[in-house]
């Protein structure tokens, strides 16, 4: 039987796989801003039909107004996200949705180790870093397959 994190990971890695190509023929279909616009209205419009039905359950109004580093950090990976899919939306119309995924994963994987030992107090060991090597390796063979 497979247990929750297995399928939670393999929900994540098919949707946000998934998430990528849709949004590439998004901005193929139209432009970068557009996309991104259309993608938070939409987004919003879902939370707040979700909002509205789970009012009572989810505290939230009470958690903005009390929980100021909640706030702090809803703003920052708010404006984070932004930034990744204005990159991410340019990137898409320059280069194969599998050619972006096959660079941006392992970079993150790397970065991920980066900021996550450095400002986040998280623990490092040999096998994130070897994890990180191989994927340094993966990141150039990808980047040179274009060249």
């Amino acid at each position: 039987m497979i247990n929750e994190t297995v399928l939670l990971f393999i929900i994540f890695v098919i949707n946000e796989t998934l998430k990528n190509f849709f949004e590439k023929q998004a901005v193929m279909n139209s432009n970068v801003f557009n996309s991104i616009i259309g993608r938070y209205i939409f987004l919003g419009i879902v939370t707040f039909g979700y909002l509205i039905f789970n009012y009572k359950k989810m505290n939230i109004i009470h958690e903005i107004k009390t929980n100021r580093q909640y706030v702090k950090y809803i703003v920052i990976s708010s404006i984070c996200s932004l930034l990744a899919a204005y990159g991410s939306y340019n990137l898409f119309m320059k280069h194969d949705a599998s050619y972006f995924i096959s660079i941006s994963m392992p970079l993150m994987i790397i970065g991920s180790i980066i900021f996550g030992l450095l400002f986040f107090n998280e623990p490092c060991n040999k096998y994130k870093l070897l994890g990180a090597f191989i994927a340094s390796i993966g990141v150039f063979i990808v980047y040179k397959s274009e060249k």
